[in-house]
This record gives structure tokens, C-alpha cells and sequence, in this order.
């Protein structure tokens, strides 16, 4: 069955133990962006990130001291109905088709794949954030899916700990090989992650850099770059986007890169304000 966005029971909307199948054809679809502001995302799906996309604020302002981000596909990269099934245009000539939601830019190449959507009101999961990514259908709607979760595991904390935990759907194709399956934490400089037929948390991944000239996300031993960001583009209309670049071999889903810089920029500004 479809998990249930209000699941008394799980404070990150989904139990982890259900299991998710394809989407209903009668709910609502996405047609044109002032549908999209009113539109509550309420389905789940498996994360679809590619192993490379551009990050951006989807704001200039923060909520709680934290940003929305927009993730897109990079300018070189195409994603198509076929191998995707997660693409929509990001930059629109057309005035009709118009988005408020990217960057402003006159470029075409582009497609919007998700958000990371914070959610200040979610009082018991401090630190919430929501991802939510994109579907794309033959016949020209869209609708989006919710495909992980994040948020600091008590109501205390400062700085990173208690760690920052990071939960992904799964489905009932989901198999204990599939990197979506495990439990991730962020802790200071390390990713770590807790995996089926685990007792507890391991480190993955050790950390190294800041927001403003990217990171790189390193094997425990540093002999090998799973990830890394690069240097945000400062000019003014285009929102700090910066590249992501997953490596396959790397031991996180793609999504990790692009949670760890949203945690990182909330960190810094909740310093810069106390």
C-alpha cells in the first residue's frame, strides 16, 4: 500500500516496514505552477537522484535559520521520460510556462529533479527536512513523491550531535544490498550509516571542507573521492548553485551530498545569529 502521510504512529510521515508500489493515476496532477503552490505532496516513492545535479537555494531567505534548496540536472546531462521518468523543464522561454521556483536564468537545458523542503512546524522532529522529487508522465503532468526524511533524533541538540538522521523509502523491491535501505547519520566530519542485520552505526565517509568551496566526501582511509561539490556561484540571480558529483562506487545514496551542504548552511547560520 501507498504510505500514508498521516500515519499517527511515525513521525516522518512513513513506517519504514510498509512497502511502497506505483502511483494512483486518479489523484491530482501538476499542470501548471499555480497548481504546484497548492499542491501537498502526500505519496512515496524510491529516491531517483542521478549521480550528478545542481544544487541551488530555492529562496534567498532562510525559515528557522534554514534554506530550501532546488536540485536539477546539469546542463550536459539529459534526462529523458525513458531513463528518468522524474524530468520537467526548469527554464522556460515561454512566458506561459514560466517558473518561479528555479533559478533566473534564460538557459534551456535544464530539468528540475526534486527539493529539499524544510519544515520548521514539525516541532517533535527538530531540524525536519523533506525530499521531495519529481515525476514526470508521458502525457505532460507532473506530480511529486516524498523519498527520504531527515532531522536531528531528540528535541535537544546543538551543533551536530545528537546526530542528524537521514531515512529513505523503500519498497518491496528494496533488497539489503540497496544503499536506500540503510539508516544514515551525520555527525561531525563523518557520515555514517546503520544497515540491515546491523547492531549499530559505522563510519562510511569521512568529510572534508565547507559550503563556500565545497566538499569532498572521502573513503575512511581518504585513498578514494566518493563525492564532492564544487564552489558556489556568488553572481548575483543565481542562487549559489553548485555542481554534485556522486562517484558509483561511493557507499551513500546520491542524495547524501546535497542533505550534508543544507545541514552544513543551517549550522553556520544558526552560529552567525547566536
Amino acid at each position: 500500500m501507498l504510505f500514508n502521510s498521516n500515519e499517527p504512529n511515525s513521525p516522518y510521515y512513513y513506517d519504514p516496514k510498509d512497502e511502497v508500489i506505483g502511483f494512483n493515476e486518479e489523484k491530482l496532477l501538476i499542470k501548471n505552477d499555480a497548481e504546484k503552490r497548492f499542491y501537498k505532496v502526500t505519496e512515496y516513492d524510491i529516491s531517483k537522484f542521478p549521480f550528478q545535479y545542481q544544487l541551488s537555494l530555492r529562496y534567498l531567505y532562510a525559515t528557522s535559520n534554514r534554506y530550501d534548496y532546488v536540485i536539477s540536472s546539469l546542463h550536459d546531462h539529459e534526462f529523458t521520460l525513458v531513463s528518468n521518468l522524474n524530468a520537467r523543464d526548469v527554464y522556460q522561454t515561454s512566458n506561459n510556462n514560466s517558473t518561479t521556483d528555479s533559478n533566473n536564468s534564460n538557459e534551456t537545458d535544464q530539468t528540475e529533479l526534486g527539493f529539499l523542503i524544510s519544515r520548521s512546524l514539525r516541532l517533535l522532529t527538530p531540524g525536519f527536512y523533506e525530499v521531495q522529487e519529481d515525476r514526470y508522465l508521458p502525457n505532460g503532468t507532473m506530480y511529486r513523491v516524498i523519498t527520504a526524511t531527515a532531522s536531528y533524533t531528540t528535541l535537544l541538540y546543538t551543533s551536530w550531535g545528537p546526530p542528524i538522521t537521514i531515512k529513505f523509502v523503500t519498497s518491496n523491491q528494496t533488497t539489503s544490498n540497496d544503499l536506500i535501505s540503510c539508516e544514515y547519520q551525520f555527525t561531525w566530519t563523518f557520515i555514517v550509516n546503520e544497515c540491515k542485520y546491523e547492531s549499530e552505526f559505522s563510519a562510511v565517509s569521512y568529510v572534508n571542507g565547507s559550503s563556500s568551496p565545497g566538499f569532498t566526501f572521502y573513503s575512511m582511509d581518504e585513498n578514494e573521492i566518493y563525492a564532492y561539490t564544487t564552489i558556489p556561484d556568488l553572481t548575483v540571480g543565481n542562487f549559489f548553485r553548485r555542481n554534485t558529483y556522486i562517484n558509483h562506487t561511493s557507499p551513500f545514496p546520491t542524495l547524501i551530498p546535497a542533505l550534508y551542504t543544507a545541514y552544513y548552511d543551517y549550522l553556520t547560520n544558526v552560529r552567525s545569529y547566536s
